[in-house]
């Protein structure tokens, strides 16, 4: 409980506040209006350097949302001409693709061993990373390479030890390359469960008893691949960095190098919409690029699978692509040949247009005509583990507060999975906590913060004539989305002359046909 002394030094610091605005009621309007157009252009100046920041996520604007060439921003990438180049930037494929630096390395090398040496990148593996900084990579691309590159030569050498990996595998633990793969057995499948029970001696289809015991024993195996505990802290050090690079971006320059000094708040704001949006734009795209590629592989022996990127972001990309192969059929094949394509290139478009709340969507026989295959949610038993993740992942952000357990998953993930580190500035320490912990907190401190007011209201009512009610900012869980929470404060941003039309994040995407569209 507060005592009497904690709510005095309340009231003299709203009294002191009050007696530093005060005098500006008796300047000249002039004046004022002088200041205030200062203080504006001021802060145009400063926004522009802050979005030329090589770590602030997006292209150099103006306050009037027009895009600009400054700052760490003037170089471009070769391949998607963005106009920076973030310590971040992350260039990926959301399925294996050859390691074309390590190739390269090889060519003409006529040793049989060089052959051999030949890989594949795993998923989530950015092969810029095989090239240096000159060539283009970012230091997080390089980063996960080298990674990547270190845990495959260490798995060659233990080739051999066979009797060290089934120990491992026993554990239902193994690593490969930059992943740890976790696999838990799920005994209790439900639709097998539903399956035993109607084939049983009570079901219609009454069967032999042994049949149905050895289905009800029938084990799925689940898996989850992570990235390896040392990769992890490796990666988690480049992000730390990179923010530390926005934070001093958004202070004044007389204070750059003061730890003491505080960042521009609305910089921030801007700096973290921008950061959000990027990451569930990459999300997205990681998601739906690894459904289509899963779901249409096995279709054809004669086209190549959609495996849409940045190179080939759509549908139509890869339909170009195919009529390439297509044109140098002979005319009585090429009929039959179109009929698949036309049902891959259907069946992409499908897939791309799907929510991404859709569980583990794919193709099968419709039950009504077993010659005609249907698009389906096919439910969470068998979904493909870096699809479930993400789709996890962009539930999450999309209705903060959630958890886990309320979404469909065939895996159970602990409350560990659900918290991120955030860094407490006020007593330099580091604490991990969930979004809906972080909510809860938030509200609390609204709850403070009325509490407060009341008891200053109440010792000098007036003083404070205004009715205020900090609670009104109160955000319910599951109620809004981490980009909504996350948005630039049209107030503030607008005090200070920006329009805040220009340069509100628009609506994330909810599919992939619709994040291509926002693309372009």
């Amino acid at each position: 409980m507060k005592t009497q002394s904690h709510k005095k030094v309340s009231i003299y610091l709203v009294l002191s506040l009050l007696g530093l605005y005060g005098p500006l009621a008796h300047a000249d309007l002039m004046d004022a209006e002088k200041a205030e157009e200062l203080a504006r252009k001021s802060f145009a100046e400063k926004y522009l350097e802050f979005t030329g920041d090589k770590n602030v996520m997006g292209k150099a604007t103006s306050v009037d949302g027009k895009v600009q060439l400054s700052g760490a921003k003037t170089r471009f990438n070769s391949d998607d001409g963005v106009s920076y180049k973030s310590d971040l930037t992350y260039h990926d494929f959301a399925f294996t693709t050859p390691d074309e630096a390590n190739s390269s390395q090889n060519k003409g090398n006529q040793d049989p061993q060089a052959k051999k040496s030949e890989r594949d990148l795993q998923p989530f593996v950015s092969g810029h990373g095989g090239i240096s900084e000159g060539g283009g990579s970012s230091i997080l691309e390089r980063t996960m390479y080298q990674e990547f590159d270190k845990f495959k030569k260490q798995e060659k050498q233990e080739g051999e030890n066979d009797s060290k990996r089934k120990e491992e595998e026993e554990k239902g633990i193994k690593y490969r390359g930059v992943y740890k793969i976790t696999t838990k057995e799920i005994f209790e499948n439900p639709k097998k469960k539903e399956a035993s029970a109607a084939t049983g001696p009570q079901g219609n289809n009454a069967s032999n008893p042994q049949d149905s015991s050895k289905k009800d024993k029938e084990k799925d195996k689940v898996e989850r691949l992570e990235l390896r505990e040392e990769t992890k802290k490796t990666v988690e050090k480049i992000g730390e960095e990179s923010s530390e690079t926005v934070i001093q971006a958004a202070k004044d320059k007389e204070s750059k190098d003061d730890s003491n000094a505080l960042p521009q708040e609305l910089l921030l704001y801007d700096a973290a919409a921008k950061a959000t949006t990027s990451m569930w734009n990459a999300a997205m795209a990681n998601l739906y690029q690894r459904r289509v590629f899963k779901g249409l592989s096995g279709d054809s022996s004669f086209f190549d699978p959609p495996k849409l990127s940045e190179e080939q972001p759509d549908c139509a990309s890869w339909e170009k692509t195919q009529q390439e192969k297509l044109a140098k059929v002979n005319p009585q094949e090429r009929q039959e040949r179109q009929k698949e394509f036309d049902l891959m290139k259907k069946g992409c478009e499908q897939m791309s247009k799907m929510s991404f709340k859709a569980v583990n969507p794919g193709y099968e026989v419709d039950p009504n005509n077993s010659k005609v295959e249907i698009l389906k949610e096919r439910g969470p038993e068998k979904e493909d583990p870096f699809a479930r993740d993400t789709r996890i992942q962009l539930e999450l952000i999309s209705s903060v507060g959630k958890k886990t357990s309320d979404l469909q998953s065939n895996w159970k993930y602990e409350e560990k999975d659900e918290k991120v580190q955030l860094k407490d500035s006020l007593n330099n320490e580091s604490i991990e906590q969930t979004m809906g912990e972080q909510l809860e907190s938030y509200n609390n401190q609204l709850k403070e913060a009325k509490k407060a007011y009341d008891e200053i209201k109440s010792e000098a009512p007036d003083i404070l004539k205004s009715e205020v009610d900090p609670e009104q900012f109160r955000i319910d869980p599951e109620t809004r989305s981490l980009m909504e929470i996350n948005q630039r404060p049209q107030l503030g941003f607008a005090d200070v002359g920006v329009d805040t039309s220009k340069l509100s994040t628009p609506n994330p995407a909810q599919n992939y046909e619709e994040l291509i569209k926002n693309q372009k």
